[in-house]
């Protein structure tokens, strides 16, 4: 009863693929009348999960002993039910734009869903690989609104963060791991502008001043490999856009915050740390050197002297 199978893996796309063609019939079908298919699914859920409270799950309140079959069966139908419903929502989401989801829509959903994100109990979800796989899914979920929701999603994810001071370092880092499915974009112009906003205002601003205030080294650690695949996901695309007023803004504001927390000696001297640190800094003086042809030789030596010299410091 206590080994599960790897939930992620076995609904993996290619796994099954009458399976896979099922939920590609369903997303397509949901183009025309998304509202009605995403009602049945979420009542099939519920007739699979029966009638005990999901929250007692995912909330890590149930603990899954050999004593108790009928809990331990009863989670394991929960979490195969909700991932199930997931990759169908994913699919349908999918399949929809702007003027197909409607604001009653995508209020309900994001409701459900990030209500799955903010009840979930980090230590147990950390000790179980199907409810990781469970979260995961419901983050991809949210992520896959966010490209038609941007500024709403984001929102619902920044605004629970500035309840920070009540919460565990643990659950900064699971909402954070949660926020790398929200799709930051740079085209067109109004998306580089809400992913800009997004960037200096409201992520970069809160999420970093978290950080420095994290205790434990482990977390910290963790939150800033999430924060590096953030904005590392416009590397293999951006170009002339680094010189809009917008990005060049959101540089500003967030390089004198990375720098500060390089420059602290306990974050210098930790190997981990400066890993993440070399490999980011490298990647990205790359494209500034490859892909900004028309900056000057003695400019650009400086900047990047600038940039090592805060990562620049011995390892004992």
């Amino acid at each position: 009863m206590d080994r599960d199978g790897d939930l992620a893996f076995h609904l993996k796309t290619g796994q099954d693929p009458v399976f896979d063609k099922l939920i590609r019939s369903i997303g397509s079908i949901a183009k025309h009348s998304p509202k009605l298919i995403i009602d049945s699914i979420i009542v099939w859920r519920k007739t699979k999960t029966q009638s005990q409270s999901e929250t007692k799950y995912l909330s890590g309140e149930l603990v899954v002993a050999g004593k108790d079959i009928d809990a331990a069966l009863q989670e394991k139908r929960l979490l195969v039910a909700n991932c199930i419903l997931c990759k169908v929502l994913l699919e349908i989401v999918a399949n929809l734009n702007k003027d197909t989801l409607s604001v009653e829509l995508g209020d309900k959903l994001e409701e459900m869903l990030f209500g799955q994100v903010k009840n979930a109990d980090p230590d147990s979800t950390a000790k179980h690989l199907n409810r990781q796989a469970n979260l995961d899914f419901f983050s991809e979920v949210i992520g896959s609104i966010s490209r038609l929701r941007f500024n709403s999603v984001s929102y619902r994810f920044v605004n629970e963060l500035t309840k920070s001071g009540l919460m565990r370092e643990s659950k900064i880092e699971l909402l954070i791991r949660c926020m790398r499915f929200i799709k930051l974009k740079i085209y067109p112009m109004d998306c580089l502008e809400e992913t800009t906003e997004f960037l200096q205002v409201e992520f970069m601003h809160n999420v970093l001043k978290l950080i420095v205030r994290f205790v434990e080294n482990f977390f910290k650690m963790r939150t800033i490999q999430k924060l590096n695949k953030h904005t590392q996901m416009f590397l293999p695309i951006i170009t002339a856009e680094v010189n809009l007023p917008a990005w060049m803004k959101t540089i500003e504001l967030i390089y004198p915050k990375a720098s500060k927390l390089c420059a602290k000696p306990r974050n210098a001297l930790e190997k981990n740390f400066r890993h993440v640190a070399v490999t980011a800094v490298v990647k990205q003086v790359w494209v500034y050197l490859f892909r900004s042809p028309d900056v000057s030789a003695s400019h650009s030596q400086k900047r990047i002297e600038s940039i090592i010299s805060n990562i620049d410091e011995p390892v004992h």
